[in-house]
């Protein structure tokens, strides 16, 4: 807590103010509460984050003039003096305190009074991780203290100002600390099997960013190392499938190595056959081709290899490449709804015995059986022209490579 003896409240409740910047901008004091943007000044909000930021600095004139507006504006030190009043006002008039009292001109500079009694979240979170890191605390009490540190964590820092130049490195170091603590608290949970415990964590870290692995590749052992094979694998395929929308890439060998821990506990002994084939047996009588996932697909193209010199069937694999006219640049959402709808009508026009894959963010991949080289550039022909048709509108176009699968026994042979 933040505090100075010369300050009294006016109210003499000696009330302090809250201020939490972790997820929702919020200040309270007592049963008063400021917060929200909407129906308020974006500048006065502005202004109040900087001033929060560095509550710690005098800042001049000119340093919050060049923050605060981008662009030239009028008179900017007439406006900023305007921006300083309409601030204290709306902290005034909220928060029943005198409306001098919070910001403090002096020394010809701006500065936010450090000598009322405040907390704020982000300082209290900052403690509260150092306190982690005493090298004398046992198990049970590191867990809590980590616990600790999550829960003051109700969302990324000012979420909604992320894009602004003061506040993205701030962002950065508080979900770092935070996802650091996510990825400890787990490995002290695993030596204890608290593993409904570590799935919690990991579902909320993965709502607040998606993208760190550690946390996908927690979550998902937690699942398999609670018996439930079938969720783990739902989650692997739910990763597999953000990793190419979002960056084009395939998960990490951790994750993939997870995939092959899956399989085999999912499947416990059964005597009985029968059960066995409903098991394997689709659900629904599918027409189309079948997609499936990359590991899948490898399986599926390493067998094929294998048979195919006995067998005689004709194999081919065909990488269909999604790209913009003129060399433009996709949207995310555009793309990923566009490959969606892509993968729809991929499967619907090939047939059962075909196989689709996800290869990378703008990248399918097919395996066409039983069929000869000329008809099958005959069926990717109308396929390409099926989805360029498609597609028309949002200046999409598809281009294929298509090459023979090679059995096994001529990949041995060539590669001597």
């Amino acid at each position: 807590m933040h505090s100075n003896n010369s300050w009294h409240d006016p109210s003499g409740n000696n009330k302090i103010l809250k201020i939490a910047m972790l997820g929702d901008f919020v200040l309270e004091y007592g049963d008063l509460v400021l917060s929200g943007y909407k129906g308020r000044s974006k500048q006065v909000w502005n202004l109040l984050e900087y001033l929060l930021i560095y509550r710690n600095k005098e800042i001049s004139p000119d340093k919050l003039m060049d923050a605060l507006w981008e662009e030239e504006v009028d008179n900017p030190a007439n406006a900023l003096k305007n921006l300083v009043y309409r601030l204290r006002t709306m902290l005034s008039d909220t928060l029943s305190l005198p409306s001098d009292d919070f910001i403090v001109f002096k020394h010809g500079t701006y500065a936010w009074n450090n000598t009322i009694p405040y907390t704020l979240d982000i300082d209290q979170f900052e403690s509260a991780w150092k306190q982690t890191q005493i090298s004398e605390l046992d198990t049970d009490d590191r867990i809590n203290k980590l616990l600790e540190v999550l829960a003051l964590y109700k969302g990324d820092f000012l979420t909604h100002s992320s894009y602004k130049e003061w506040v993205v490195p701030l962002t950065v170091y508080y979900q770092r600390i935070y996802m650091e603590c996510v990825s400890s608290i787990c490995q002290l949970l695993f030596e204890k099997r608290e593993l409904q415990l570590i799935e919690e964590l990991c579902l909320k870290a993965i709502e607040i960013d998606p993208l760190i692995e550690k946390n996908h590749e927690n979550l998902i052992m937690s699942l398999i190392e609670s018996n439930n094979s079938h969720k783990a694998l739902i989650h692997y395929e739910y990763v597999t499938d953000l990793f190419y929308r979002e960056v084009g890439v395939k998960p990490s060998e951790a994750i993939t190595r997870l995939y092959k821990v899956i399989v085999n506990k999912a499947h416990t002994i059964e005597k009985n056959i029968d059960i066995v084939k409903s098991d394997l047996r689709e659900e629904e009588n599918k027409n189309g081709a079948v997609y499936c996932d990359y590991e899948v697909f490898k399986l599926i193209y390493r067998l094929d290899a294998r048979a195919a010199s006995r067998s005689g069937k004709s194999i081919f694999i065909a990488l269909l490449n999604v790209a913009k006219q003129n060399d433009g640049n996709f949207i995310n959402k555009e793309l990923n709804e566009s490959m969606d709808k892509m993968k729809d009508i991929i499967v619907s026009a090939l047939r059962k015995d075909d196989v689709l894959s996800r290869f990378s963010r703008t990248q399918f991949l097919l395996l066409l059986s039983n069929i000869n080289y000329e008809n099958t550039e005959v069926v990717l022909k109308k396929l390409i022209d099926r989805i360029n048709r498609s597609f028309a509108y949002k200046k999409i176009v598809v281009t294929a490579d298509l090459q023979p699968l090679e059995p096994v026994e001529l990949m041995a042979i060539n590669q001597k």
